[in-house]
C-alpha cells in the first residue's frame, strides 16, 4: 500500500520472496506467508489502478516467488494472464520495449520470452533480469513524444552532447559544424542539446550561439536529471563528444547503454573507450561533415556494437580487474 501511494502511473513494483514455503494456489493453506500473499493479491485484484501477476517457482531451495505490479489506468490483462511481460506490454508497450532493449546484454543467457527456464534457475534469473529492468525503467522518463515536448525539440533529428561547458569540452567545434558543416548539420530541423552544468566557457558558448544565429537549433537546458539525460539519449540520432581531453569518458558508455550511436573525437582516452563501437574522428570540420549521414546509414549496427561494448564496462568486471591487480602486486 505504501509503494502504491508513493507511485505515479507507469511505476513498476516488484515484491520479491513473497512465499517461501506453501503453494499460493492452495486456498486453504495454513502457512502465514501464503495467507499474507493471497491477501495482498486479493487487495491488488480489487484495486482498479493496478495490473499484476505473480510467479511462484520450485527449485533446489524449495518454493520461491515474486510479484510484479504496474501502477496506472492501463488496460487490464486477461483473467488468465500469468506473464508479467504481457501485462507490462499491455500497459505501456513503448516503455517495456525500451526496458527490454536496455537489458539486451542479458538476453542470450538470461531472458526467454515466456520465462521458459530450467527448474531451479528460474527465480534467480528472473530476479536478476527484473532488477536490471527496474534500474533502467527509472532512467527513461517518459516516451519520446514527452521528452521532445519537454525540451522543445520539434519532430526533427536530435543530437545530444552531455557535458559541462568547460573549454576542453569543445562546444565551439559543434557550433562551427552547425554553422558551416553542411549536409545533415545544416538541417534547420536539427536540434543539438547541450545537456550539462555551466562551466568556465558558459558565457563564451552562449555568445557564440548568438553570434552564429543558432538560437533556434541549440538547446541549452543546463544540467538535467539522470532520467531526462537518458531519455534524451534514447531518442537521439547520435551522441556527439568532441572533447579535447578525457581521463575516461563515462558519457560515452552511458550513450551506448541507451542505444545512441556515438560520434567522438580521437583525443586522449576516447578512442580506447569507444573501440570499434562508434565513429572516432579527428577534430576537423571536414572529418565530421558526413558523420551524421554515416551514423544514419549504420544506425542498427552501431547500436548493437555500442550495447556490446557497454556490457564490457561494468562494476563487476572493474572490481575483478582491480582484485587481479592487487593480486599481482601482492604476489
Amino acid at each position: 500500500e505504501h509503494a502504491v501511494a508513493l507511485s505515479r502511473p507507469g511505476t513498476v513494483i516488484v515484491v520479491d520472496n513473497v512465499a517461501r514455503r506453501g503453494r499460493l494456489i492452495e486456498t486453504d493453506s495454513g502457512d502465514a506467508g501464503v495467507q499474507g500473499t493471497r491477501a495482498m493479491m486479493d487487495w491488488i485484484a480489487r484495486n482498479p489502478t493496478l495490473s499484476a501477476a505473480g510467479v511462484q517457482t520450485v527449485g533446489a531451495k524449495g518454493y520461491d516467488g515474486f510479484l510484479i505490479a504496474v501502477v496506472g489506468q492501463g488496460p487490464r490483462p486477461p483473467a488468465d494472464a500469468v506473464d508479467p511481460l504481457d501485462i507490462m506490454l499491455a500497459h505501456n508497450a513503448w516503455a517495456t520495449r525500451e526496458v527490454l532493449r536496455a537489458c539486451q546484454p542479458l538476453a542470450d543467457e538470461a531472458w526467454h520470452r515466456r520465462f521458459e527456464m530450467g527448474l531451479g534457475s528460474l527465480h534467480d534469473t528472473l530476479t536478476h533480469v527484473v532488477g536490471a529492468m527496474l534500474r533502467w525503467a527509472d532512467r527513461i522518463d517518459g516516451p519520446p513524444a514527452e521528452v521532445r515536448r519537454r525540451y522543445a525539440l520539434g519532430d526533427g533529428p536530435v543530437v545530444v552532447f552531455p557535458a559541462i561547458t568547460h573549454p576542453h569540452k569543445n562546444h565551439g567545434f559543434l557550433l562551427q559544424l552547425l554553422a558551416n558543416g553542411g549536409g545533415a548539420w545544416s538541417d534547420p530541423a536539427l536540434r543539438v542539446v547541450f545537456a550539462g552544468s555551466a562551466g568556465h566557457a558558459e558565457g563564451d558558448v552562449r555568445a557564440m550561439v548568438a553570434s552564429l544565429g543558432l538560437g533556434e537549433r541549440v538547446v541549452m537546458p543546463g544540467r538535467v536529471p539522470a532520467a531526462d539525460r537518458n531519455g534524451l539519449l534514447a531518442i537521439a540520432d547520435a551522441m556527439v563528444f568532441p572533447s579535447e581531453y578525457e581521463g575516461f569518458g563515462a558519457p560515452l558508455i552511458e550513450a551506448m547503454r541507451m542505444g545512441a550511436p556515438v560520434i567522438a573525437s580521437d583525443r586522449a582516452s576516447i578512442p580506447e573507450v569507444v573501440g570499434g563501437a562508434g565513429l572516432v574522428l579527428p577534430l576537423r570540420t571536414d572529418a565530421w561533415a558526413g558523420a551524421l549521414d554515416e551514423v544514419s546509414g549504420r544506425r542498427d549496427a552501431l547500436r548493437a556494437a555500442g550495447t556490446a561494448r557497454a556490457a564490457t564496462y561494468t562494476a563487476e568486471l572493474s572490481a575483478r580487474d582491480l582484485v587481479d591487480a592487487y593480486g599481482r602486486v601482492l604476489a
